[in-house]
């Protein structure tokens, strides 16, 4: 019954009878297995000089993701504090603070992921609350041009001092471009990850920065391309996005989301890569109705292993075109998530599902609609049962038409491990029985995604069969199940309580009582609620006005 603030006293307790050290390894396993719990990160600096100086790096090697999970302001402005005393004291001077007071540490030497937009957000934000506090004086002029200068000479202490930079984060209006920065060239080289996310036209420096990048960013081994742009090409950040791609020694990861207009350019760089490419997502592309895209093409990619195509429309498929003996040998992940109203030709998931074999250990198969019965499922679920029998996760969406089916594939799937289903109907009750006793033994995560009332002893049935095969669950997600509420916990309490899950979702937090939150918390390792109230994010800014 060890809920994560028992773990973290108990932690903090014990501290006196600890050894003075341990092996580098054993806290290197320790903080990564609290890689998601920030203040049980924290104890860890308290326990003694040499657990600080092994912890202090892992706290700060991506802090803006631990003040974006806070939703706290002042997170950020502590954060900024700190990277501020970072910098030299005659720039601390240049912009009116006290520079007598040092950082503990060099923090800005650990951090391994730099978020540009978030960065520069932040400096924003901690300045505007110490020209509140009257601890810097700058007049209402001069505070934009503060910002530049501290995000300027704040980047290139980064650049400079850290030595395990691993990825860039664009997104959209760019200030500055990073790679013209002191030492860029040399300390940026190695960077392994490239992520740019355009929200609208407003670009500023982001071409130039592409244009750099390409030329020292070689060893990229993950791009990331997300513009939702309406319907603006962005010519300029295609052409240079497309060289960047081309120049890349061994890029094994990419995800595009872009007008159908600028796929091609980008797409023809990606075909590059067709030896070593590996992992390949395609997200919201409308293409075009009289040039649909050539799925057969995905075939000469010899290596890929992972194939994600979501909310994507307009395609064509020959299996004339595709080499059957080696094409999609490899994949041992695919998710393919549909619109309703959307489709991808059958013949192709056929291929995919039949070329991976027995090496498909993840697959998803969501459509969203709320219509039964196409024969289409049918033949896709045949095929699973013939071809996809030692998966580890699946993500389906049920057709109640073909539920007899569904069911004796699940049954056959003995090493399955996470399920996640998703039914829009509202016949709940008998359905859950089916599932319940369809289940493989080996199943220890379960979604549920029930868009209508599950009455509680639907689940409450559910449960009992699952404890009758002795079906030992360490996490459960209810979260879109919005009408759970503090009988539904209770029950879950009185099957699953006393430490049995390691981990629970649920849906919005002003839907329990604080007694029957409390009560969860305390029987359950790790709860999260998708909470109904607006956690503090960084505001949006004007960048243009900045340089």
């Amino acid at each position: 019954m060890c809920n994560l603030k028992r773990k973290r006293k108990i932690l903090k307790s014990n501290t006196k009878n600890m050894a003075a050290t341990l092996p580098e390894l054993c806290l290197h396993l320790i903080l990564k297995e609290l890689e998601r719990d920030w203040k049980a990160r924290y104890t860890c600096i308290l326990i003694n000089r040499h657990w600080c100086i092994s912890a202090v790096p892992e706290l700060w090697k991506d802090p803006f993701s631990f003040c974006l999970e806070s939703g706290q302001k002042e997170r950020y402005v502590q954060l900024m504090d700190s990277y501020i005393k970072c910098l030299s004291q005659e720039f601390q001077k240049s912009i009116g603070l006290d520079s007598t007071v040092k950082a503990v540490f060099n923090y800005t030497s650990f951090l391994r992921k730099i978020w540009l937009n978030d960065i520069c957000t932040t400096i924003k934000v901690w300045l505007d609350s110490k020209i509140l506090e009257e601890t810097v004086k700058v007049s209402a002029l001069l505070e934009k041009k503060t910002v530049f200068m501290i995000f300027k000479a704040l980047c290139e202490n980064l650049i400079i001092n850290s030595t395990c930079i691993e990825g860039i984060y664009l997104i959209e209006h760019q200030i500055i471009n990073i790679f013209e920065l002191t030492q860029a060239e040399e300390n940026l080289s190695n960077i392994t990850c490239l992520s740019c996310i355009i929200e609208g036209d407003k670009v500023g420096y982001l071409p130039t920065l592409l244009l750099s990048a390409s030329k020292i960013l070689t060893n990229l081994k993950e791009i990331t391309i997300i513009w939702i742009n309406d319907n603006t090409p962005l010519d300029l950040c295609v052409k240079n996005m497309a060289q960047l791609i081309k120049n890349q020694r061994r890029l094994e990861d990419i995800t595009i989301s872009c007008l159908d207009s600028d796929f091609p350019i980008i797409w023809k760089s990606v075909l590059e890569h067709r030896n070593v490419l590996t992992n390949l997502y395609l997200n919201l592309i409308h293409f075009n109705e009289t040039d649909p895209f050539p799925l057969h093409e995905l075939s000469i990619f010899s290596n890929l292993q992972q194939l994600e195509i979501t909310y994507c429309n307009n395609f064509k498929f020959s299996i004339d075109e595709i080499d059957l003996s080696s094409s999609f040998q490899k994949l041992n992940k695919i998710s393919i998530i549909m619109d309703e109203g959307k489709e991808i030709p059958l013949g192709f998931i056929k291929v995919l599902l039949k070329q991976s074999n027995e090496k498909i250990k993840e697959l998803t198969l969501l459509t969203l609609t709320l219509s039964f019965g196409d024969p289409k499922t049918k033949d896709i679920l045949s095929c699973c049962k013939e071809y996809c029998t030692k998966l580890i996760e699946l993500n389906y969406s049920i057709d109640i038409f073909y539920i007899n089916l569904f069911l004796s594939y699940l049954n056959t799937l003995k090493y399955l491990e996470i399920l996640s289903l998703n039914y829009l109907g509202y016949d709940g009750e008998d359905l859950l029985i089916l599932i319940g006793e369809n289940l493989p033994k080996s199943i220890i995560n379960l979604t549920l995604n029930f868009e209508n009332y599950l009455y509680l002893n639907y689940l409450l049935n559910l449960f009992k069969i699952c404890k009758k095969k002795e079906i030992k669950f360490k996490m459960l997600d209810f979260s879109n199940c919005s009408y759970f509420n503090d009988v539904h916990i209770s029950l879950l309490i009185i099957y699953y309580g006393n430490g049995q899950l390691d981990k629970l979702y649920l849906g919005n937090k002003k839907n329990f009582t604080k007694k029957s939150i409390e009560d969860i918390e305390y029987h359950v390792g790790f709860v999260k609620f998708s909470d109904c109230h607006v956690k503090y994010q960084l505001p949006d800014i004007d960048y243009s006005e900045l340089y």
